[in-house]
């Protein structure tokens, strides 16, 4: 089954970022360009419903995890279903929770071994440059899974000087940090690697039992852009998380509330991309783009045989940019391969094992009109799905700059789940 989504907003926007109105000033140049389109456009241009969230502001904001920063953003609903570590979800819009592209460095994270929803409670805000958010239906850029927007969480270092930082923190309900990150900075090579480690006791959120749900969490990160020649780029990002978290079972029969029992989950995340960008002149480039997603549930529920679900996307882009002083064309053609397997107990209400592939390809484009105070872009892509219906996503925005306070947008796109 194919699920789509059309849909038309337009806005006075009379502030740059929603999620921080009213407070500090902040650097305009980290809110300057957004890369979550076919070529980097900068915010002033684009024509859909944005929030641009910087380091500077992570910082402020003093937020300990992730889904306490999304928390804030417009139109977002954030769902953690336990203490510290129980898998969060969020939603955009009144969409599901799996019809959110997550991206970080522009590699897909949404977990094909979990109904493709992607769990916030694995990524900690220490590691995090920023982090873009483009709401609305964006699959004819993304494809499946963009139904509702798309959030980017973005690692690779700003930092232009060679460093080591660390901390260590503590606090409430047995909790602790440990982070360690080194920055390599030349002329041509940035490069930051960070260990971060997180353990908390955990808290009780059953109305019965003592038992507490704790976590355990630890993540190796390895992301940087270098400069090969004059005119060729790379960016990569390697990132292993593993992790241990406690949780509750429910009580069906009675409340359907949590009832209290020693369950846990044990995951393991990888996450890996490379980008190489060529410039061919001052006017043309092309990107290849290879990525790696690979994921591993195993949940101890009390049942004698261990759920356990893994998820693998492997994917190859390649797209071609043409950019001129107020025009822009792109064009890209796309390969994904998903597939998952699962293994439990097999009972009379169902037997879950089974093992599923699915592999899509993909065509897409797009144009963009930069103009002194208007600018438009139009999109589309059509996927080709070995398992289901072919489908086709398309996207229009407009954006007219009244006053350098004041813009006026719209959008109009149909996405695909």
């Amino acid at each position: 089954m194919i699920y789509r989504a059309a849909a038309l907003f337009s806005f006075l926007s009379l502030v740059s970022n929603p999620l921080l109105a009213g407070s500090n000033p902040v650097d305009a140049e980290a809110l300057e360009v957004i890369t979550v389109s076919a070529t980097p456009v900068s915010l002033d241009e684009a024509g859909s419903s944005i929030t641009l969230i910087s380091r500077e502001q992570i910082e402020r904001r003093n937020a300990a995890t992730l889904q306490d920063l999304l928390r804030e953003v417009p139109g977002f609903a954030v769902s953690q279903q336990g203490s510290l570590g129980a898998v969060t979800q969020v939603r955009v819009r009144g969409a599901e929770a799996n019809q959110v592209l997550v991206l970080i460095n522009g590699i897909e994270v949404n977990d094909p071994g979990q109904g493709s929803e992607f769990d916030f409670s694995q990524v900690g805000t220490q590691d995090i440059e920023r982090i873009e958010i483009v709401r609305g239906p964006q699959s004819a850029l993304w494809g499946s899974d963009a139904l509702a927007g798309v959030i980017n969480i973005i690692t690779i270092p700003a930092e232009t000087e060679t460093g080591i930082e660390a901390a260590i923190e503590g606090g409430s309900f047995s909790t602790g940090r440990a982070r360690i990150g080194m920055h390599l900075a030349s002329d041509r090579h940035r490069t930051k690697f960070t260990v971060d480690s997180l353990n908390a006791g955990g808290t009780n959120i059953s109305r019965t039992g003592g038992e507490e749900d704790g976590l355990s969490n630890l993540t190796l990160g390895l992301a940087g852009q270098s400069r090969l020649s004059d005119n060729l780029g790379a960016s990569y990002t390697l990132r292993h998380t593993r992790r241990t978290s406690d949780f509750d079972a429910v009580d069906y029969f009675n409340s359907g509330l949590p009832a209290d029992a020693d369950f846990e989950t044990d995951s393991e995340y990888l996450y890996g991309g490379v980008t190489l960008s060529h410039d061919i002149s001052d006017s043309l480039d092309q990107q290849l783009v290879m990525q790696i997603t690979d994921t591993d549930n195993v949940t101890d529920n009390g049942a004698p045989v261990k759920d356990r679900t893994r998820g693998r996307r492997e994917a190859l882009r390649y797209r071609f940019n043409a950019i001129g002083s107020q025009h822009r064309f792109s064009v890209g053609t796309e390969y994904e391969r998903e597939s998952f397997r699962q293994r439990g107990l097999s009972t009379p209400f169902g037997d879950p094992n089974q093992n599923r592939e699915a592999e899509t390809r993909s065509v897409a484009a797009e144009y963009r009109f930069d103009g002194q105070r208007f600018d438009a872009s139009a999109s589309w892509r059509q996927d080709r799905n070995q398992a289901f219906d072919d489908a086709n996503a398309w996207r229009l925005t407009g954006n007219l700059q009244l006053t350098d306070a004041t813009t006026l947008f719209a959008s109009a796109g149909q996405s695909i789940k």
